[in-house]
């Protein structure tokens, strides 16, 4: 299984997809230039994270090029947040 994100995820979203990757034991991908068909060329279970406004949004899981689940994400606290004291709800 192999997670990866939109062409230029911000940083919030690639360390929240890393560490997504690490949780459930599949390989993250940087996807660069990569199209879509050529992920899934690589594996034919991906998990694809877009994102809302800089942070993580959606995960949409395909399976065999199609697409299986769609999950939306609200309110994603990272770790490193908590460490350099991130608030979400500031103005």
């Amino acid at each position: 299984m192999i997670v990866t994100t939109s062409r230029k995820p911000s940083q919030r979203t690639r360390s929240f997809c890393k560490r997504f990757a690490r949780y459930i034991g599949a390989e993250y991908i940087t996807r660069g230039k990569l199209s879509m068909k050529e992920i899934l060329d690589m594996n034919s279970r991906i998990i694809y994270v877009t994102e809302f406004k800089g942070n993580p949004g959606r995960i949409t899981i395909f399976d065999k090029g199609k697409e299986v689940l769609k999950i939306n994400i609200k309110g994603v606290s990272l770790e490193y947040d908590k460490r350099k004291g991130y608030n979400r709800n500031r103005r």
